[in-house]
């Protein structure tokens, strides 16, 4: 039973009155309507519609007479899919604002009803089902109150109940829904751009496809475009932590990131600067992060990427990131995603002549090396992990999606759902379940979901025939410039040039702070380079086709090293491939490391340590750190104790 009261609710339990929270909780029931009324569906203003918002949704019926049959169906958004909200109303005529007290008696001029926008990215169908999110703009009319100024009213309280939820803010009953709740400034990411990685097409890829997601946000954001070696790195190093601290976009491969985690390093307050979260738009050749941080959160990465790590920055929260500090005769760094000497440093480094190629240049490469076969003499040392078994992969509960958008083999529905949990949205829907799609074909980034109007890139956009009246930080309602949208995209200029497959800068980050009261002191295991390893080390000696220490689920976009890795085990994945071996299993190999099953393999020997030593002893080969080449020699790494950073992430809800 449900009782309303001056604008609270009330549940009626056996236990008593209770809070929507504890309603859930005790009934198991999600669907209660915090925020309910009539409204329109923009462009139409026909037939009044009921839109009902609950914790998880948004919902109306489709109007009869939109439908053949006269059939009304229920529409469902899910509060996940929204990126953002706006309120706004129409544009007078050539998009100037006309005044309500002296608007013309014409329907378009004279519309006391107020707008508001949801920014929507639904899935298709599951994203292991080769599905991808698509944009919707859906525009719902108000107008049963007097004026326009009491119309807006309604549509904020709805604004502002919408953007609790989107922060992950509970709001249990209609007195939660207050603006003095939602955060008391704007997200604002400092935003790195690598003009020249990938295909070279960073800038056009974040002013296009990045930059207004996170308008629809709300999030602000300054842009860095690099122009040479280690200039992220360097303004990393000095960038203002209070201003930026809600995060760091890097759009680019993994080498950018490598410059901005050592460059944070660099600082003498790295300790709090690396505390900083870092995102990634996968803008270059490898994306390794982005592909992990987006496996990890159920969105697919394989297809729509830009879009997929776009719609996740929107969403709050962040993830703790191991930190591996490495070092050589040269140099000292900070690392995040491996170590790689033999037929995987090969590919990489080998690789970089088919750039052009773009993501597809490792698999050439790939197969190149492979028929030309190397293998290399070495000694490895290391750390093994306390407990290795909680570490090892259970082969009964792995998935392998396929590169096939149409097939997966997994072992049971229930597994895969439970291996890919993440937030309520489409995603979990059955395909039975999804809004159907029609069968026209689409532009690209065209939703067209039934049940809600058709719109594309070309056709309409709210910040073009809308003014838009959000609320300010204080509650207030405010009035953006008709240049609202991308113009808070600020691209610096310069002569960029790709970045140099070597580190370049070889100063190393102290690892101890200046002052000498141990503040700030980074804890290690590692004897020095030139003194023996402790006896509790093991020892592994002989011919190598390749050693891979990894850290993160995903070398690149297309190989999955460590299909259940989080972010923050504390540990390392030493995986190896010793002599003799062929070249079908090599092949077979390669293919494996698409999905992860490579683990599997008889062949692949996987050891859980914290700590490693490398010592080459073939005269000449490749080394990697991050995939980037340095001075080949003895090497070794560890998880630092007692320092993580972190990953942009959405927080669980």
């Amino acid at each position: 039973m449900l009782s309303v009261s001056t604008g609270s609710y009330t549940f009626e339990h056996e236990d008593g009155p209770v809070t929507l929270s504890n309603y859930r909780a005790k009934t198991g029931e999600e669907n209660i309507n915090i925020l309910e009324d009539e409204f329109s569906l923009y462009p139409s203003r026909g037939t009044p519609i009921q839109v009902k918002l609950t914790a998880e949704t948004i919902s109306y019926e489709k109007p009869a007479s939109a439908l053949s049959g006269g059939d009304t169906k229920e529409v469902r958004l899910d509060i996940w899919d929204l990126a953002g909200v706006s309120c706004g109303r129409p544009k007078g005529r050539n998009g100037i604002i006309t005044e309500l007290n002296k608007a013309s008696k014409t329907k378009t001029d004279s519309d006391i009803g107020a707008y508001i926008c949801l920014y929507a990215y639904p899935y298709s169908k599951p994203p292991l089902e080769g599905g991808i999110r698509q944009k919707k703009e859906v525009v719902f009319r108000y107008s049963k109150e007097s004026t326009y100024e009491k119309n807006l009213d309604v549509i904020q309280k709805w604004r502002v109940a919408i953007d609790l939820l989107l922060q992950n803010i509970e709001v249990n009953n209609i007195s939660d829904i207050h603006a003095s709740r939602l955060p008391s400034r704007p997200r604002k990411l400092l935003v790195f751009i690598n003009p020249t990685s990938g295909r070279r097409r960073g800038e056009q890829v974040f002013n296009k496809e990045v930059a207004p997601i996170l308008n629809q946000a709300g999030i602000q954001f300054d842009t860095v475009v690099t122009t040479r070696q280690n200039h992220a790195r360097e303004k990393a190093s000095e960038m203002e932590l209070e201003k930026f601290h809600d995060g760091i976009v890097i759009v680019s491969g993994d080498g950018l990131v490598y410059e901005v985690i050592n460059g944070l390093m660099d600082r003498k307050d790295r300790m709090k600067a690396v505390q900083v979260p870092i995102g990634v738009i996968p803008a270059g050749s490898g994306n390794a992060m982005a592909s992990a941080i987006l496996h990890r959160v159920g969105e697919n990465y394989r297809k729509n990427a830009i879009m997929h790590a776009a719609f996740i920055l929107t969403k709050p929260g962040s993830h703790p990131l191991d930190l591996i500090s490495v070092q050589t005769d040269t140099l000292q760094v900070i690392s995040f995603l491996a170590v790689a000497w033999g037929i995987i440093a090969d590919i990489d480094i080998e690789s970089e002549r088919y750039r052009f190629l773009g993501a597809a240049r490792f698999t050439f490469g790939a197969f190149v090396r492979i028929i030309n076969l190397r293998h290399y003499h070495g000694k490895l040392t290391y750390l093994p992990v306390d407990d290795p078994s909680k570490y090892q992969i259970s082969k009964s509960s792995r998935i392998y999606p396929k590169d096939n958008d149409d097939e997966t083999i997994h072992d049971d529905d229930e597994i895969q759902r439970q291996h890919m949990t993440r937030h309520h949205s489409t995603y979990q829907m059955k395909a039975d379940e999804l809004p159907e799609m029609t069968a026209r074909s689409m532009p690209r980034h065209l939703t067209v979901t039934q049940g809600l109007s058709l719109q594309g890139d070309d056709e309409f956009s709210f910040k073009d025939k809308f003014i838009r009246e959000d609320l300010d930080s204080n509650g207030f309602t405010k009035h953006p410039s008709s240049e609202e949208g991308d113009s808070g995209v600020n691209i610096s200029n310069g002569s960029p040039r790709e970045l140099s497959s070597s580190t370049g800068n070889t100063s190393s980050p102290c690892l101890t702070d200046s002052s000498g009261s141990g503040e700030g002191t980074i804890e290690t295991l590692l004897p020095a380079l030139s003194e023996p390893v402790p006896s509790n080390w093991e020892t592994l000696e002989g011919d190598f086709v390749g050693i891979v220490i990894t850290y993160m689920s995903h070398l690149s976009q297309d190989v999955m090293a460590w299909p259940d890795r989080e972010f923050d085990e504390g540990c390392l994945s030493i995986q190896y491939l010793k002599c003799p071996v062929t070249r079908k299993n090599c092949l077979d190999l390669m293919e494996a490391f698409t999905d992860g099953s490579h683990i599997e393999k008889d062949l692949v020997q996987v050891l859980y340590a914290r700590a490693f030593r490398l010592e080459p002893m073939t005269e000449s080969g490749i080394l990697t750190i991050d995939g980037e080449r340095i001075d080949y020699g003895p090497i070794q790494a560890e998880v630092i104790p007692n320092l993580k950073g972190k990953v942009l992430t959405p927080a669980p809800r």
